[in-house]
């Protein structure tokens, strides 16, 4: 029974495919995983900016994404390209080369320390001290942020 089901969804996706000009049933096997983490990563991001504009104020919504935006900002530095790197090399069966980009991003991570700091001062001296508090809590939180998300 599951091995007709398979067969019977394999049959309509090549189908469907074929008229979209892809492999369909490839993507299907396998690319769930990496589309289910992008669906599950929008979700929760569009909920949560959803609950913020719904149940709390302009200034913390503001806040938010503001943090946001910094923290993508600052992300240049813990080298975001180096997933793609990572990805060619382990399919050309370097599998070494993994643990040198963490390595290698984490060390980055630890420079943008000083800069996302001063960054955090100001705001906490000068504009807004929620929004330096806010940008100094996650300076210990920088290194930890975006190497270790090369795992997908």
């Amino acid at each position: 029974m599951k091995r007709k089901v398979k067969q019977i969804i394999h049959d309509h996706s090549k189908s469907i495919g074929e008229k979209l000009g892809i492999d369909l049933p490839y993507y299907l096997e396998n690319g769930f995983w990496v589309t289910a983490n992008q669906i599950i990563k929008i979700s929760v991001g569009l909920g949560l900016s959803v609950l913020l504009a719904r149940f709390t104020t302009e200034d913390v919504f503001g806040n938010y994404q503001f943090l946001i935006s910094i923290l993508s900002l600052f992300s240049i530095i813990s080298l975001p390209g180096m997933n793609v790197s990572v990805l060619r090399s382990v399919a050309r069966g370097k599998h070494g080369s993994y643990n040198k980009s963490v390595r290698l991003s984490f060390i980055w991570s630890i420079a943008g320390i000083p800069i996302l700091s001063l960054a955090g001062v100001y705001y906490l001296l000068f504009d807004e001290q929620l929004l330096g508090i806010l940008i100094l809590a996650a300076v210990g939180l920088l290194p930890f942020i975006f190497p270790f998300a090369r795992w997908d």
